[in-house]
């Protein structure tokens, strides 16, 4: 069970890059971490 886990928390983490890298591009946003990740909010 361990190594499901940590599976989760790595695809967890990785998702959590790409959301930031996303953010970061995109601009004008508002990001608020989550404990199951982070709530983003874009303006276009």
């Amino acid at each position: 069970m361990s190594h499901l886990g940590t599976a989760s928390l790595t695809a967890g983490t990785l998702l959590g890059v790409a959301t930031f890298v996303y953010v970061v591009v995109a601009g004008d946003t508002e990001v608020r971490p989550r404990p199951g990740g982070a709530e983003v909010k874009v303006k276009w």
